[in-house]
């Protein structure tokens, strides 16, 4: 059952999706075009057309995380208005529980939401690319090599395992973005309870569990960032290693994050069913 809720969520929401992706493509295509343009045209030493060069980016990179939020806003009001409002009643007459409700919903969300995600960072990558170029300053594949090692190198400085940091951080980079899914799941659920005012409660929710959220990343990242110190040797500038002591809280600290994230997601979701199980209030 569970694969034929998520075929029929991912049919009831793709071709939305599909439209926002191209357009994602089109205005990066748009903007390649209009970079490569505008250097073309441009009076050599004039600081007025790089500036606008730069101000073109910073538009399109404005768009494209405008484009980004859009989606989620858009998988937030699919999820209230077929599990909470009045088409809430067909769904919930359907032979599933509410797990797999919320599951195929959620699969289908974080499935999007990555593909989203790829294709905006991929547009960035690409118009900043062509924006270097036009300015003469062409990033080559040497550039991403040497920086790659830079931080290969910035990693390995902590005495830790790259493997084991690259694991950790990725794992906590995917379970953030499942994690923004079921977040938002957990909002819109609380927020069906109240029998008035229910999406602005439910956005006051939201808003609450992303500042705990933020504050809590905060803290373990201000842990990790203390462990690299700078100090003065004999006049001069020398970056310290980082002793065992350090160690243990890079470890501790990455893993503090992981273990939030981890009952973040967990939570979110636990709440959402529990609340839709129990408590549901269809308007």
């Amino acid at each position: 059952m569970l694969g034929k809720l998520i075929k029929h969520e991912w049919k009831a929401v793709w071709k939305f999706l599909t439209i926002v992706n191209v357009f994602m493509l089109c205005i990066t295509i748009v903007g390649v075009f209009g970079v490569t343009l505008l250097s073309r045209i441009s009076i050599d030493d004039n600081p007025w057309m790089g500036l606008l060069i730069m101000l073109y980016v910073m538009l399109y990179i404005f768009g494209m995380v405008g484009v980004t939020y859009s989606t989620l806003i858009y998988l937030g009001i699919r999820f209230y208005k077929s599990m909470y409002s009045s088409e809430g009643y067909l769904t919930h007459t359907l032979p599933a529980t509410s797990l797999q409700l919320i599951s195929a919903k959620a699969i289908v969300a974080v499935i999007w939401s990555w593909i989203c995600t790829i294709i905006m960072f991929a547009g960035i990558f690409l118009l900043g690319f062509c924006a270097n170029a036009a300015a003469g300053s062409p990033i080559i594949f040497a550039d991403l090599r040497e920086g790659f090692q830079m931080l290969n190198e910035g990693i390995a400085s902590t005495g830790l395992p790259v493997f084991v940091l690259v694991i950790e951080y990725g794992l906590i980079m995917i379970l953030s973005s499942i994690a923004s899914i079921t977040v938002m799941y957990a909002a819109i659920a609380l927020g069906q309870l109240f029998n008035k005012h229910r999406i602005l409660s439910a956005v006051g929710i939201y808003f609450g569990f992303l500042m705990v959220s933020q504050i809590v990343g905060s803290v373990f990242g201000f842990m990790f960032g203390i462990t690299s110190a700078i100090t003065t040797v004999d006049g001069h500038s020398t970056t310290m290693s980082v002793t065992e002591r350090g160690q243990m809280t890079v470890l501790l600290s990455s893993g503090l994050l992981l273990l939030w994230t981890v009952i973040l997601l967990v939570g979110s979701f636990l709440i959402t069913y529990f609340v839709t199980k129990k408590k549901l209030n269809l308007e």
